[in-house]
């Protein structure tokens, strides 16, 4: 069963709070979930819900410098973006946070410095201290540079929102394939079919809806009513068929080369010697 494993290096603002989110770490680890959910809260953070539901083959040491926690996650998780937002608002100074993406065998490293991931140099330049350490527990960039770039920095509220959108999509899409399964058993239809069914019917709609807004605008803007009023009959005619003829073109062409490749099978199986 593929896996994600992550390594999270945290380095706080100070020491108390250092101190506290080792403490909290240790109780998880031993099982007291209530002790451990009051010194979080103390650093405004819950953690107790990724342990427990999220991650699992944990590991966990720390020094006076910084917190490393490793542990493995399904290849559907997402980076704990949730969690570094709220230790920096709990007093996180910096972190990093490394991938190994088992279904594709590679690494990607993050960089994160008051709220926002940056790059590579710049961390090391702000956190010249902590940069020799995530040497030392990581491992200094390939040659491949598994270090991820970005722009210019992000902030963690808007990689949230990010990650939230494409986790909206992600579900949308597969709810669309849930519904397209269970309407291809209703009916007995190729998937293919429908999908090509519900694409012309959204061209038809289109066109309708772009014919209706044209005829609208222009009585109201130019003179000549009936003139308007005709072309806006004309075009709700023509511009559903266009778009409706615009979607089925891909299916055509599907057909047309399945045709092909079957008249190909045929001229061959006709050339075979008796």
């Amino acid at each position: 069963m593929s896996q994600n494993t992550h390594q999270l290096l945290l380095f706080f603002a100070d020491q108390a709070r250092h101190e506290t989110a080792v403490r909290a770490v240790l109780e998880l680890r031993r099982g007291d979930l209530e002790r451990s959910a009051a010194l979080q809260a103390q650093l405004g953070i819950d953690l107790t819900s990724l342990w427990t539901d999220t991650w699992f083959n944990h590991e966990f040491s720390a020094q006076a410098d910084f917190l490393r926690l490793t542990f493995d996650t399904s290849t559907s998780a997402p980076l704990p973006l949730q969690l570094l937002a709220q230790l920096f608002q709990g007093g996180l100074r910096a972190a990093v946070v490394e991938v190994f993406y088992d279904q594709v065998g590679e690494t990607q490293r993050y960089h994160y410095l008051a709220g926002k991931q940056v790059n590579r140099e710049p961390f090391y330049q702000s956190e010249p201290q902590a940069g020799q350490v995530v040497d030392a527990q990581l491992g200094e960039p390939d040659e491949d540079d598994c270090c991820v770039t970005v722009a210019k920095p992000v902030s963690l509220k808007q990689l949230l929102a990010e990650q939230k959108s494409e986790a909206k999509q992600r579900d949308e899409a597969v709810q669309a394939f849930v519904e397209l399964a269970k309407l291809s058993r209703e009916t007995g239809s190729n998937p293919l079919e429908v999908v090509q069914g519900v694409m012309v019917i959204g061209g038809l709609a289109k066109g309708l809806l772009q014919a209706l807004a044209f005829t609208v605008v222009t009585v109201l803007l130019f003179k000549g009513f009936w003139l308007w009023m005709g072309a806006g009959l004309l075009l709700a005619v023509a511009l559903p068929l266009y778009h409706a003829n615009q979607a089925n073109k891909p299916f055509d062409s599907n057909s047309n080369d399945s045709a092909d490749d079957s008249t190909d099978d045929n001229d061959q199986q006709e050339q075979l010697p008796c």
